[in-house]
């Protein structure tokens, strides 16, 4: 009985073992996949290739660079004035060495020269808009044939801006607005054609404006109105024919003015009167002949007149009268038939002192003695 009770026990111990392995079996078979997907899952996230642009460093001064820059201080740190040359074609907008710019916050002085094998058609506004400190800015030798409204951004710091050389040909309403610090704008040796009314909107600090050696042959009456503190205006060197009171309205603490080398043929009555505190005026290697009685009036603080390599015939006695500060007056090589000392009355006080001048010299068909 004892046996038969213990076999039933056994038995009864193999049974339940033998009901309880398969869901062991079962459970570990499903745990086994869940560990597997688990580790394949960290694998591929710890192998993921992190996807980031490469950032160059901008003082690298690397030749084999698109952009290459010399900086200084000279560590690669940050800079305080970067000289940039572009080599090698065309540099893109979105190209990445535009990305350097980013982590020199501290730029100051920023120049871009184009190299001949280089090429830059565009001012990149999106990095200049960044470098909030820069002062000066140059950028010559591209072929940038448009100044867009607000291309260089609102940078607040900007004192100096020079664009010369860039086969410019047309400057935008708003192209120069709001750069509420700027002192100079140069922009000689390009093919500006066009300049729209309204490029030079709220530079209220403007001193020196260069428009030298362009194409400019026509301006917009009240076109320099807002810059009220310009003192130096240089227009040597363009086509401009006709000079009329309205295109120089709102200058008046303009001290230079060279208008040299235009194809101007008269000066009419009035034309300057605007220009209360000019100093100077040159108007020599023109095609002037004719120029009216109260074409200077106005003048009154204008100590040097620039009127040689022209074709000015005849003079009225009173053409002087109202520039009586005159220190220089140069008429060289003109075709004045008649000079009496009757025009250079008003202008004896000043011509009397040893730094004065009066020239008469070239080929004038005075009539001989």
């Amino acid at each position: 009985m004892k046996t038969t009770n213990t076999y039933r026990t056994l038995t009864g111990l193999m049974l339940v073992l033998l009901a309880t392995l398969p869901c062991t079996t079962v459970a570990r078979s499903y745990e086994k996949p869940t560990n597997l997907r688990k580790g394949k899952s960290a694998q591929i996230v710890s192998s993921a290739p992190t996807i980031t642009t490469p950032i160059m460093e901008l003082c690298s001064e690397d030749i084999n660079m698109k952009l290459a820059c010399h900086c200084t201080p000279e560590s690669n740190a940050k800079a305080q004035k970067a000289s940039c040359s572009i080599f090698d074609g065309e540099l893109p907008r979105k190209d990445n060495n535009w990305l350097a710019f980013h982590t020199q916050t501290e730029l100051e002085h920023l120049k871009f020269t184009v190299r001949k094998s280089g090429n830059l058609t565009y001012i990149p506004s999106d990095v200049i808009a960044t470098l909030y400190k820069l002062r000066t800015l140059t950028i010559e030798y591209g072929i940038i044939s448009d100044i867009y409204p607000y291309a260089f951004g609102n940078l607040t710091e900007l004192r100096v801006l020079n664009l010369p050389n860039n086969q410019i040909v047309t400057l935008h309403s708003n192209a120069f607005a709001h750069h509420k610090s700027l002192e100079e704008l140069m922009l000689e040796n390009n093919y500006i054609k066009k300049i729209d009314r309204d490029a030079f909107v709220d530079v209220p600090k403007l001193i020196k404006l260069n428009l030298a050696n362009n194409s400019i042959f026509n301006l917009h009456d009240n076109g320099f109105e807002e810059l009220t503190k310009l003192e130096e205006l240089r227009l040597e060197s363009n086509q401009i024919a006709v000079l009329a009171r309205e295109y120089f309205k709102g200058l008046e603490n303009l001290k230079i003015l060279k208008l040299s080398y235009n194809d101007v043929e008269y000066l009419g009555a009035f034309v300057f009167a605007d220009l209360w505190s000019l100093q100077m005026l040159f108007l020599d290697s023109n095609r002037i002949e004719k120029i009216d009685e109260r074409a200077f009036d106005g003048l009154t603080s204008m100590n040097y007149l620039h009127l040689e390599n022209n074709r000015i015939t005849t003079l009225d006695s009173s053409t002087f009268t109202s520039v009586s500060a005159l220190q220089l007056l140069n008429l060289d090589s003109n075709r004045l038939t008649t000079m009496t000392y009757g025009h250079i009355v008003p202008l004896m006080d000043n011509l009397v002192n040893s730094s004065a001048l009066l020239s008469l010299r070239g080929k004038h068909p005075f009539p001989s003695a």
